[in-house]
This record gives C-alpha cells, sequence and structure tokens, in this order.
C-alpha cells in the first residue's frame, strides 16, 4: 500500500513550492511539478499520479482546462482545479471536464487536505475502484500536520522548523494576518502558520483571544489602553475596527 502520489500544474513557482511543502506536511508524495500543457501531459503519463492539481492560468498554449482534457482522454483520475478565477465563463469550462473539486485561491492546509480526501473517495465511488485501486490511495497514517494546533489547557505547542514547540497561550500577545499565514506574536519569539488568521482564533477558541480588525486578534489580558480607533498591549499599537467593537466589548463585564 503505497502514498497518494500527486502531480501539481501551476506557473507560479512560490505557490507551486508553498503547494509541495503543504502536500508533503500532510503525508503525500509530489510526483512532478509543471507549468506547461507540455510537461504536465508529460509527467502524467509518466508517473502515473493518482490525482492531479491544476490552475487554470498556466504557461503554454493549452490553459488548465486544456491539459485536464487530455489527461482524461490519456486515464481519468481525480482533478481539483486551483484557481484564482470564479467567472462564470471560467466555471463552466472547468466544469466540463467532470472535476473533482475546485477551490478558490487562497485556501488553508485543512481544506485542501479534505478536498483531497474527498475527491479521491468519491471518485473511487464513482468509478467502482477500477481506475484507481483502493490500495494505491491509502495516505499515511495519522500525521502531525504543519497546521496541526495541539493544546492542553493554556499550552499549545506549533509545528516550527519540523519541530512542535510549547508555546504558552498568556504569553500570546497578538495574531497578525499575512495572507494565506498567520504570525503569532509571542512576548519571546514569534511563530509563523500557514493558516489563515480566522481559522487561527477559531480553532484556538480561547475566552482572551479576540479579533479586533481584519488582520489582528489580540490578548484581552495583555491590553494597556484602547480607544475607538486604536489598541495599545506591550507597548505595540493595534488598529481597532469599529466591526469588531461589540464582540471585543462584550469579553468585559460592565459594572
Amino acid at each position: 500500500m503505497k502514498t497518494l502520489k500527486i502531480l501539481i500544474v501551476e506557473d507560479d513557482v512560490l505557490i507551486a513550492r508553498d503547494l509541495e511543502h503543504l502536500l508533503q506536511d500532510l503525508g503525500y508524495h509530489i510526483c512532478g511539478c509543471a507549468d506547461n500543457g507540455t510537461d504536465a501531459l508529460r509527467l502524467f503519463e509518466a508517473e502515473a499520479p493518482d490525482i492531479a492539481l491544476v490552475d487554470i492560468n498556466v504557461n503554454g498554449a493549452q490553459d488548465g482546462v486544456d491539459i485536464v482534457r487530455a489527461m482524461n482522454v490519456l486515464r481519468p483520475i481525480p482533478i481539483i482545479f486551483l484557481t484564482a478565477q470564479a467567472d462564470f465563463q471560467t466555471v463552466e469550462r472547468a466544469k466540463s471536464t467532470k472535476p473533482a473539486a475546485y477551490l478558490l485561491k487562497p485556501f488553508d492546509e485543512r481544506h485542501l487536505h479534505i478536498s483531497i480526501d474527498l475527491a479521491i473517495s468519491n471518485f473511487l465511488g464513482k468509478e467502482n475502484t477500477e481506475k484507481v485501486p483502493l490500495e494505491n490511495t491509502v495516505t499515511a497514517s495519522p500525521k502531525l500536520c504543519a497546521d496541526m494546533i495541539l493544546m492542553k489547557g493554556n499550552t499549545i505547542f506549533l509545528k516550527q522548523n519540523y519541530k512542535f514547540v510549547q508555546c504558552r497561550l498568556e504569553d500570546l500577545m497578538y495574531i497578525e494576518a499575512d495572507g494565506n499565514h498567520s504570525k503569532l506574536h509571542f512576548k519571546q519569539h514569534k511563530v509563523i502558520l500557514r493558516i489563515p488568521l480566522s481559522t487561527v482564533v477559531e480553532r484556538l477558541n480561547h475566552e482572551n483571544i479576540v479579533k479586533v480588525h481584519r488582520s489582528y486578534a489580540i490578548n484581552i489580558m495583555l491590553v494597556d489602553e484602547f480607544d475607538e480607533c486604536e489598541i495599545v498591549l506591550v507597548k505595540k499599537s493595534i488598529p481597532f475596527a469599529a466591526t469588531y467593537r461589540e464582540s471585543f466589548l462584550k469579553k468585559f463585564n460592565v459594572l
């Protein structure tokens, strides 16, 4: 029984590299990356992937939809389109290839993992296991993924440089959004997670961690002062958006 093999078709080198790292952290095997139709189809035939993640816009004469159509002729496999495009025409063209999923960028690691699992499961059911044998689509046993947040009481463990490091929630000053990543600023160090800010706050689910801006969440126990526009904690000024004021004030008892 082998690990699921994934082919990535993406013309943005940084996105492709980040996606490859995400998938490797989840225990998948990347059998190749391509930024154009010619290389994608060559890898498809040579490596026999179990599933392909394909961007709509790639280099060359063929776009992602054309590439998937060619793949379907050679050997149908589950396809997940990864794209920033959501216009009606693009979606209709993509739908014509009967993909397993259509994920809009940016996406987080957990949603990507779920989409892959569902794509394989649905494809196996539809094909009655004839096209992709079950024994070839089993992923690794439960893995300590990069997007995991392990919590015990007020202590959390976050993955950094291939190790889970201990962090105390009482030392977490604020969380800052950075695109599809989050920077957790502790009193003595900083941890970067490949998870959106809202997802981090949702998973922590802690009464003292609250969003005060679309790009910031804070530890209300460390607030020094605030007004209608900003919050100051540990000499750091954080913008305070009006849309989050009510949820922030609900954390306090009004006497």
